[in-house]
This record gives structure tokens, C-alpha cells and sequence, in this order.
């Protein structure tokens, strides 16, 4: 019976781990080899700082649940991402949108960079700016490699409808 309710729980466990890709495109759904996946989730833990990266637009296209991973198709992509950092009770929340071009079986993974100080901003809280955004990109056949894009990011969830991110 022990065995049982261990078995259970483990594979529930593994269950909730795995996260499936919300579709961000039109039509019936495509099998993994034929869509791009983007990759956001959390990393850190209580004695470090917290990240959080979710995607709030796809295409200019607003999305209420901001999912942590989102399929889409090939091609010429606008991704806009929130990215929220805490450490205790400090949070800070960055926005950036950048253009990528994606490729199928493909895997994306982003690191936004972190947010400047208050003090190197001078407006406060508000900031926007122009980064280099590495993403991770894992391919079929084992092939990683990380890429640079230009991206925009700011304090407002308005860097999101930027159309040119310098």
C-alpha cells in the first residue's frame, strides 16, 4: 500500500513539473517538431534572487495568463516578456520586447538582463533602455548555442507595443 501512494505521489510529482507549451498561433495544433517553443519559468531560490519570465505578448497579440512557455510557428516572431525579480521583499518587474526569427523542433530560452538600479536611472523607478538579450537556443540533433537580439525593456508594460527595439 506504502509503495502504491509513493508510486502515486512520484508521478504526480512529475506530472506538475512538466509544463506544456500554450499555443500562441492560429489553427489546430501542430506536433512539437513543427513548432518553435519559448521558455520562460523561474530560477533562484529564497537565499538568492528570484526570477520570474513570462510571456504577456506574442506577435503584438495580449495575453491575460502570461504563460511561462509558449508554442509558435516558424518564422519572423515579436515576443514580449515580463521578467520579475525579488530578493525577500524587494520585487522588481522588467518588460522587453524583441524580434526573433524561430525554427521548428527549436527550443528559445531568454535571460533578460537585470534591471538597472534607481540610482544609474535617474528617473526612479522608471527606466527603459536598449539591451542585448542572450537567448539559449537548443535544436534537434543535440546542436545549443546562445544568440544576441536587440531588444527593449523597460518599467512599463508599454515597451511591449515598441516597434523598433533601439
Amino acid at each position: 500500500m506504502r509503495e502504491g501512494i509513493a508510486l502515486l505521489a512520484a508521478a504526480l510529482a512529475v506530472a506538475g513539473c512538466a509544463r506544456m507549451p500554450v499555443k500562441a498561433y492560429d489553427g489546430p495544433t501542430r506536433p512539437r517538431s513543427e513548432v518553435a517553443v519559448l521558455q520562460g519559468g523561474a530560477s533562484g531560490d529564497q537565499m538568492s534572487a528570484h526570477s520570474v519570465i513570462e510571456y504577456p505578448s506574442i506577435d503584438g497579440v495580449r495575453r491575460a495568463d502570461a504563460p511561462y512557455v509558449v508554442s509558435v510557428l516558424p518564422g519572423a516572431r515579436r515576443v514580449g516578456l515580463r521578467q520579475t525579480l525579488s530578493f525577500g521583499p524587494a520585487k522588481r518587474v522588467q518588460f522587453c520586447a524583441f524580434d526573433i526569427e524561430t525554427a521548428p523542433g527549436c527550443l528559445y530560452t531568454p535571460s533578460p538582463p537585470l534591471p538597472p538600479p534607481a540610482a544609474l536611472t535617474g528617473k526612479g523607478d522608471d527606466f527603459q533602455w536598449s539591451v542585448e538579450l542572450p537567448v539559449s537556443i537548443e535544436c534537434g540533433g543535440g546542436s545549443a548555442f546562445v544568440l544576441r537580439y536587440a531588444a527593449r525593456c523597460g518599467s512599463a508594460p508599454s515597451v511591449l507595443e515598441q516597434k523598433d527595439p533601439r
